[in-house]
């Protein structure tokens, strides 16, 4: 598997974890010592969130409060080094189901920096700006 390969697959795990409620996939795509921060425009400045547990654990309570299904769509994943690390982008089209009826939630942008730990590509910083609320 390639870098570029791998990267999709940590966004897709990512994804997936939410989507399904299985917050051990989510977290395991970050490394020990990752931060995650985000912006949502029209929203007060969240702080960052710094360790894996954390951001597990921030990923989780806000997930398990929604009631409907919600699907993480991330396209168009592209990578480059820029000062010597690792950086992969990304679109979130964020599609949320209820009674059946479809809506295109939010949508969004992924900055992430990728690390290597313990043999494998993680996320040790992940910024998502949001176009508007989730």
């Amino acid at each position: 598997m390639n870098d570029h390969e791998a990267v999709y697959q940590l966004y897709s795990r990512y994804a997936a974890g939410m989507d399904t409620g299985q917050f051990e996939l989510t977290r395991e795509v970050f490394a020990s010592n990752a931060r995650f921060s985000l912006n949502i425009k029209g929203a007060e400045a969240m702080p960052p969130i710094d360790g894996k547990q954390e951001i597990g654990d921030f990923i989780e309570t806000t997930t398990r409060g929604q009631d409907d299904q919600r699907r993480h769509v991330i396209t168009n994943v592209r990578t480059s080094e820029e000062g010597g690390k690792n950086v992969a982008y990304a679109y979130l089209s964020l599609f949320v189901t209820t009674d059946a009826a479809l809506t295109l939630q939010c949508t969004g942008q992924y900055r992430s920096e990728i690390v290597e730990e313990g043999g494998q590509l993680r996320f040790g910083h992940m910024h998502l700006d949001l176009d508007g609320a989730f």
